[in-house]
């Protein structure tokens, strides 16, 4: 089973994808780890793009050996690769969650000491409330188009209840 989780920033998309690899036994394609291993943080607070080409770079090599296996689920929405990604995918799950449950979503989780990604300060993850609300205006036709493109294979879930009812299902 390959499975792709895409959504708008906040969305609950890695939670997700860890928890269906745990369920389903699969590996868990982590695509903002390979960003941030790649050094994806450090080169997008500098104006250099050849230094966010090497970043892109990485991270698109990471992703193609990733999805080359047989089994795996993924996360993130990379435009450059996430057209590689579903196409290879069996399913992909579009996390359409509402911005105000994802700004409290994040709220929580930023009040918690472990954070998302130990490479973020506590103010990036307070510029994070805008970066949702930017990239979810941003985002919006590129998933819509994703959604449409790759119809048949698509699973849309709106809240947290229905997350939760298709992980029981799985």
């Amino acid at each position: 089973m390959r499975i792709s989780v895409i959504g708008h920033a906040g969305s609950g998309k890695s939670t997700l994808a860890a928890q269906i690899s745990k369920k389903l036994g699969i590996s868990h394609i982590h695509i903002d780890r390979f960003w941030f291993e790649a050094g994806g943080l450090e080169v997008w607070k500098r104006d250099d793009e050849a230094a966010k080409d090497r970043v892109r770079a990485i991270v698109g090599g990471r992703i193609r050996e990733a999805i080359a296996q047989d089994s795996w689920v993924s996360d993130g929405l990379y435009s450059r690769y996430q057209d590689e990604v579903t196409e290879r995918a069996d399913v992909l799950i579009y996390l359409n969650i509402p911005l105000i449950a994802r700004w409290r979503n994040h709220f929580q989780r930023a009040l918690r000491p472990s954070g998302r990604h130990k490479e973020l300060t506590w103010w990036d993850e307070i510029h994070f409330f805008y970066e949702m609300t930017l990239k979810t205006q941003k985002q919006a036709p590129r998933i819509n188009a994703l959604v449409e493109k790759f119809k048949d294979k698509v699973i849309v879930l709106h809240s947290r209840k229905e997350v939760a009812e298709y992980l029981a299902k799985l």
